[in-house]
């Protein structure tokens, strides 16, 4: 089930086990708030019990499942995936416990993002998918967030917002908080305010190299690539980012006959992001697209063997695509 149906579910029925997956971290704090609201009635603190797979001891979790809850219908006990130190044997003890669990107990796994962890255990879950969510869903979340202080934004802006924070929930959170701070007696946030706020994503930065790119200008090219080595982010990440973004550009390319949908399941993205690489494809065409893919090949192996640092492969790879 996708997040956005998840509090209606819950109050139709309350299953006796939830599987919380999904990149964004805001949907996934989210969905496990809605459930202990929902589920937990009384004594919260009591019946509510959260563990980490970190040195976890599976018994515990299982004992604490098999507990009533106290003067209350339902308890809660949430376990969160810890990136290191996990025990198989707690998956297995969970999946016996899962064919005959506590029907007082609302147990939620939480899995890290792009985790198989818990897979074997999707067969007994209510799964719930907090990727990110749509365009129409977030201009939503925005309008609602900013009517809880009195503030508006303008239609440019907040489109402006979702592309820099590239669909994520917990960068728009965090950077709309950022804004009505910087607002003060002003109501509405404009879109110079995004441009001169708002903290680019990697993934957008390196759309709007492309965007340039495409259009062979070299100025355009050139200030972008400057801004964006002279980011937070690593060039190796950069460079990273760069080839995932052609490589889905090439695949779009040679993917005749899908949809957009089809295509956006193939490569594990939001629909929107195929709209928006639509015209890119177009301009490169994909005979210049497996060029430009060869060229990173070629890259990559001068990087990992010392022959180049990221940082002049990135600048290698952008004067090629510029004389191709």
């Amino acid at each position: 089930m996708k997040f956005e149906d998840l509090k209606k579910n819950l109050k139709l029925e309350i299953k006796t086990a939830y599987l919380i997956s999904g990149s964004d971290i805001y949907l996934k704090q989210k969905a496990e708030e809605i459930i202990k609201d929902i589920t937990i009635e009384a004594n919260a603190e009591l019946n509510s019990v959260l563990f980490s797979t970190d040195k976890l001891e599976p018994e515990k979790v299982i004992d604490a499942c098999n507990t009533m809850p106290f003067f209350a219908n339902k308890k809660l006990v949430v376990v969160k995936e810890y990136e290191k130190k996990k025990s198989d044997a707690l998956v297995k003890k969970i999946e016996e416990y899962l064919q005959n669990p506590n029907t007082s107990t609302c147990l939620v796994l939480v899995s890290n993002e792009g985790s198989n962890y818990f897979d074997l255990l999707k067969k007994y879950a209510e799964f719930v998918d907090c990727n990110s969510l749509n365009a129409n869903l977030l201009e939503r979340f925005i309008d609602n967030e900013l009517k809880k202080s009195g503030k508006k934004i303008e239609f440019i802006a907040r489109e402006l917002l979702i592309d820099y924070c590239n669909l994520d929930l917990s960068k728009i959170n965090m950077e709309l908080l950022k804004l009505i701070s910087y607002l003060g007696d002003d109501d509405t946030i404009t879109v110079e305010m995004i441009k001169e706020n708002v903290n680019k994503d990697l993934e957008f930065e390196v759309y709007e190299l492309t965007e340039a790119l495409c259009r062979k200008n070299a100025q355009d090219t050139y200030s972008v690539l400057n801004t964006l080595l002279a980011s937070k982010n690593s060039t190796s990440a950069i460079l990273a980012t760069i080839y995932r973004h052609f490589r889905r550009l090439f695949y779009i390319a040679v993917s005749e006959g899908y949809t957009n949908k089809e295509l956006a399941d193939k490569l594990d993205v939001k629909e929107f992001a195929i709209k928006k690489a639509s015209g890119q494809v177009k301009a490169f065409g994909a005979v210049k697209l497996k060029k430009i893919n060869d060229l990173y090949v070629e890259v990559d192996y001068k990087t990992k063997t010392g022959k180049l640092d990221a940082e002049a492969g990135i600048n290698f790879i952008v004067l090629k695509i510029l004389n191709i």
